[in-house]
């Protein structure tokens, strides 16, 4: 059971992984809505620079990384750091190889439906006891 409730686990995470990355590539992104910590930061400088926003992300957590394994345990931090480097690349992959264009054009909708897409993946990644880096990497 431990080796499945793990994999199972990992699904989960990806899964949520999936919904928030898709929050922030087709609503928060091409609506320039910016969400909290460090994916609000990085949609930010993305604005500004035009840097990937994945990569962005990548750079702003790994200085909070060595504090989440240190600090909150290694348990944590391994699914920490697979769901945070999972939604780097995902962010990463969907921007350069998926996306078309955003679902709405409406900043209102892309507001609230992006907020209940990136609640629900942030809801079960938080559930399994992960983070996706950032501010809520620490606790």
């Amino acid at each position: 059971m431990g080796k499945n409730k793990g994999i199972y686990d990992y699904l989960l995470l990806t899964f949520g992984v999936i919904l928030t990355a898709i929050a922030i590539v087709f609503l928060f992104n091409p609506n320039k809505l910016a969400a909290g910590g460090a994916q609000g930061i990085a949609l930010v400088i993305n604005h500004f620079t035009n840097l990937n926003i994945g990569l962005i992300m990548i750079g702003i957590n790994l200085i909070l990384f060595v504090a989440a394994f240190f600090v909150l345990g290694k348990g944590y931090g391994q699914k920490t750091l697979f769901s945070s480097l999972g939604l780097s690349l995902t962010v990463f992959l969907l921007e350069r190889y998926v996306y078309t264009g955003p679902i709405t054009e409406n900043p209102m909708l892309a507001a609230i439906f992006g907020s209940a897409l990136m609640g629900v993946g942030v809801g079960i990644i938080l559930n399994k006891n992960a983070s996706i880096g950032g501010t809520s990497l620490m606790g």
